[in-house]
C-alpha cells in the first residue's frame, strides 16, 4: 500500500502528513503571500478586483492558520510537542488571526462603502 503523500501546490515539496503540510506552508509561503499582500495595499488606489483579491488571500491565510491551531494542538495532546512550543505557536498565529479578522473587516468596510 503506498503511502499517502501531501503536496504543497506552491512549491511541490511532500509531506507524509498534513500537519506537516500545513507547518512547511506556514513558515515558507506565508512572507511570499504578505509581500504580495502588502503590494496591494501600499497601492495608492485600488480597484474592487484588487481589493477582493486581497480578502481572498486573507481568508484563506485565516484558514491555514486555522488548521495549523487545530493540528498543532492535537500534536500537544499526544505528547508530540513540548508544552512551550505549542504555546509559542499558539500565541503566535492567534497574534496573526486578530490582524486578518481586523484587517479583513477594513476592507469589507471599503468595499460595502461604494467608494470605489
Amino acid at each position: 500500500m503506498a503511502e499517502e503523500m501531501y503536496r504543497c501546490l506552491l512549491c511541490g515539496e511532500k509531506f507524509g502528513t498534513k500537519r506537516g503540510l500545513i507547518i512547511h506552508k506556514s513558515k515558507k509561503h506565508s512572507t511570499e503571500s504578505q509581500r504580495r499582500l502588502n503590494r496591494l495595499k501600499n497601492k495608492p488606489k485600488k480597484n474592487r478586483k484588487e481589493i477582493e483579491e486581497i480578502l481572498n488571500d486573507l481568508r484563506a491565510q485565516k484558514e491555514d492558520i486555522k488548521k495549523l491551531l487545530y493540528h498543532i494542538e492535537d500534536g500537544y495532546r499526544r505528547a508530540q510537542i513540548s508544552e512551550e512550543t505549542y504555546e509559542e505557536i499558539k500565541r503566535r498565529n492567534e497574534q496573526r488571526l486578530l490582524e486578518i479578522y481586523s484587517e479583513i473587516d477594513e476592507l469589507e468596510k471599503v468595499i460595502n462603502s461604494g467608494d470605489l
